[in-house]
């Protein structure tokens, strides 16, 4: 049994010790030969890569890389990237509470996905839930700084939206804590911009553990843009107008426990009947849960409807929606 034990050992070193040998060859081949080696990746891809300039430096841990002006372009994806700079370790694989690096910063990143991309034949649509949030928090880089990531996404007759990173920064210290500012710029050119700050805990796997997130518009939603994703029966009945609003979540012990949103709609313009209904609409919504404090938080959930304001006017008695 000892025996066995050792050749394990002995077989799980070999691998390591292959693994740097690997990964200082690439770093090498990248340091001193970068278009033979993006010409490589180009045929393994079937891709087409053109870079301006690639600085990079080794060291004990890793290295340390300055990448500009790189341009990415495959069947389903095309990037442009203007800057990305900070570093790398290269033990982090294999050492859990050991980080990718200190410093990452990516400048004017802009990432196009095609209508194939998104759309694969027999793909089944998958829904976001908290719990399934098993991302590595700590493992991440001790500070990282996002400028001016674009995101193209199609719609409907052949147009495209717009997700974008303004300024996003994170630190991690004794907490996660990150904030920035993102927007949304519909095909038919409106933008609209929120904020977003939050601190959190991690637990020993690195995961979200507590902690309070809010999130503000920071200038008015077009509801014409939502509407997009929406029946087309649903949004011939629904008001034209702006929409603002705030979001507050808390997390304690890896679960959500809080969530309030708070919204209001105003300039509403209605399809029929414009003159009798609100021009404006708010909501206050309460997440609530059976099994709230008993680690199943997202079974059973609701929102309650708190108050309601149709006009200027609050309605005095609310029944919850289930």
């Amino acid at each position: 049994m000892l025996r066995r034990l050792q050749q394990l050992l002995f077989f799980l070193l070999a691998l390591f010790v292959v693994y740097l040998l690997v990964v200082r060859l690439l770093i090498t081949w990248v340091q001193y030969a970068p278009n033979q080696f993006f010409s490589y990746i180009e045929k393994l891809n079937d891709a087409q890569i053109q870079v301006e300039r690639i600085d990079v430096e080794q060291n004990w841990l890793g290295l340390k890389f300055d990448i500009r002006q790189l341009r990415y372009r495959d069947a389903d994806v095309t990037a442009a990237l203007q800057e990305a700079k900070g570093d790398f370790n290269i033990f982090s694989p294999f050492i859990y509470d050991v980080s990718y690096g200190q410093k990452l910063q990516v400048t004017g990143l802009k990432l196009a996905f095609s209508d194939t991309a998104l759309n694969q034949p027999g793909a089944q649509p998958r829904s976001f839930q908290l719990d399934s949030l098993n991302i590595p928090f700590s493992k991440l880089w001790r500070a990282m700084t996002l400028k001016d990531i674009v995101f193209d996404v199609p719609v409907e007759n052949d147009t495209s939206g717009q997700v974008a990173i303004e300024n996003f920064q994170t630190y991690r210290g004794l907490k996660w804590s990150f904030g920035g500012v993102a927007s949304l710029v519909s095909p038919q050119g409106d933008v609209s911009r929120m904020q977003m700050k939050g601190d959190f805990a991690t637990d020993s796997w690195g995961r979200l553990a507590e902690g309070e997130m809010n999130t503000n518009l920071l200038t008015p939603l077009i509801l014409e843009s939502l509407y997009q994703m929406m029946p087309q029966a649903w949004s011939k009945k629904l008001p034209t107008g702006e929409l603002l609003g705030d979001l507050k979540l808390q997390m304690r012990r890896g679960q959500l426990s809080k969530l309030n949103v708070t919204t209001s709609a105003q300039d509403l313009v209605w399809p029929q009947n414009d003159e009798l209904l609100p021009k404006s609409i708010g909501l206050a919504l309460n997440w609530t849960a059976e099994n709230q404090f008993k680690g199943d938080a997202l079974e059973n959930w609701r929102f309650e409807v708190e108050r309601i304001r149709l006009g200027r006017r609050y309605v005095q008695s609310v029944s919850p929606i289930l």
